[in-house]
């Protein structure tokens, strides 16, 4: 999309400077004011013939091409940016529909877990199919503080909480806890914590990658955010609970039916008939 805009914007000034340059030379005539007359013949020779060779009613021609063609580029630019502010509104619209499930959800995990709302994360992902599988982009993620920063994993299919629950749709939840104390603790060396752990603990995760996520989060639960029909994956829904030394925990408390079935399922629903029209729309 970047390089789109890149070359329509200079395709824009290319026919800008093609219409101006051939109405200038649209104005210039064929005959110019000075002329000689060779001593042999009756008939004067111009000394500037037409410019390039090309008389200057074809540069009247070429002109208004251009014209045409930059008014044509302007009528087009104008319909894309009413387009682009349409999108924007509703963007803007379907984000604030978002806040308001994730800030629900985050009311709800505070209150049963007796963790602090401010410390508590929820991340919306939408679903795209690419010729390898899919991907999932963030779309939303809310925070009342910073902690931990954004991070810079690709969620496909089988990575973390997130591409296993699109790729099962299902409900995952990653149990990092006891991994994360272990790293906090220094129990052991950083490589022979990682090699101890088993395939499914580690989520497809490398080791850079464990020590990026372990370091961030105690733990997360994610949810595929359904179609109404159930048949079309929308995206995934992720709630986690930071490492942090505000935090002190020593057990899991996202896991469990209970915050699958009153929190997670239930969220998930209400973004599916939130994203299902936006999805329509595209």
């Amino acid at each position: 999309m970047k390089n789109f805009r890149l070359c329509w914007d200079i395709l824009k000034i290319v026919a800008g400077l093609i219409a101006g340059i051939t109405l200038g030379i649209s104005k210039i005539p064929d005959k110019p004011l000075l002329e000689y007359k060779p001593p042999t013949s009756t008939d004067p020779v111009p000394l500037m013939p037409a410019l390039l060779g090309i008389p200057q009613e074809h540069w009247i021609i070429a002109s208004i091409i251009s014209a045409i063609a930059v008014a044509v580029i302007v009528a087009v630019d104008g319909s894309m940016a009413i387009v682009k502010a349409k999108r924007t509104r509703r963007d803007e619209a379907l984000r604030k529909d978002i806040q308001r499930v994730l800030l629900a959800s985050l009311k709800t995990l505070s209150e049963s877990t007796g963790v602090n709302i401010v410390y508590l994360g929820a991340s919306v992902f939408r679903y795209k199919k690419t010729k390898e599988g899919f991907k999932l982009n963030l779309l939303e993620r809310y925070r009342l503080d910073d902690f931990p920063p954004r991070s810079i994993i690709k969620w496909t299919q089988g990575k973390g909480a997130i591409g296993a629950a699109a790729q099962k749709r299902t409900t995952v939840h990653c149990d990092w806890v006891a991994l994360s104390q272990s790293l906090r603790n220094k129990c052991a060396p950083e490589d022979q914590i990682f090699s101890s752990l088993s395939d499914e603990d580690r989520f497809g995760f490398t080791d850079d990658e464990l020590r990026e996520m372990a370091g961030k989060y105690y733990e997360s639960l994610a949810t595929p955010i359904l179609s109404a029909s159930s048949r079309k994956i929308l995206g995934v829904l992720a709630i986690d609970i930071p490492n942090r030394e505000n935090i002190s925990i020593t057990q899991s408390l996202l896991g469990g039916r209970d915050k699958e079935e009153r929190l997670a399922v239930p969220a998930a629903a209400l973004l599916a008939q939130i994203l299902e029209p936006d999805y329509a729309l595209d």
